[in-house]
């Protein structure tokens, strides 16, 4: 955490203040709309776009909660948004139509999604199911987070 946030000393302690944070926290979303405003073409990742069943845990009752989610054939998959056959053929749409990165999450909005469709597209490329190229073709590779999912608690970096 001390690497990813560059914070000035090398040791961690409960001392590490919101002040000390918040540059770190700038800097990182920052680089990150940059990054996400130079995707100018995203590729599905795969030879097909699937809906796969997966079950959530709700962290307050502990029940499963089904609900289907994007996929490919190879495995990977991006469980933290259920998505339904429209959202599919959004991404389907990618191997003919090609897109932004901008197109794709207005795209989302429309289906309903505008809160959360940036991080849907966002948390599908860290799925490794969208591989994103700027304007001249070079791929770019948007930068990890860390995640702390847990019960009824959930915290990103």
């Amino acid at each position: 955490m001390i690497a990813i946030g560059r914070h000035p000393r090398l040791e961690l302690s409960d001392s590490f203040s919101e002040a000390e944070l918040n540059p770190a926290r700038l800097r990182w979303i920052s680089d990150l709309t940059k990054q996400l405003g130079a995707i100018k073409r995203l590729k599905w990742e795969g030879n097909e776009v699937l809906l796969e069943s997966y079950y959530k845990v709700n962290p307050a009752s502990f029940a499963l909660e089904p609900r289907t989610v994007l996929a490919n054939e190879r495995g990977r998959r991006m469980t933290k948004y259920p998505l339904g056959p429209s959202e599919r053929a959004v991404f389907a749409e990618l191997e003919q139509t090609p897109s932004s990165y901008r197109d794709v999450v207005e795209k989302l909005a429309a289906l309903g999604h505008r809160e959360h469709s940036s991080q849907i597209v966002i948390r599908t490329l860290e799925a490794g199911l969208l591989n994103a190229f700027d304007k001249n073709g070079k791929q770019i590779t948007i930068q990890d987070r860390l995640r702390f999912d847990g019960v009824g608690e959930e915290y990103e970096v």
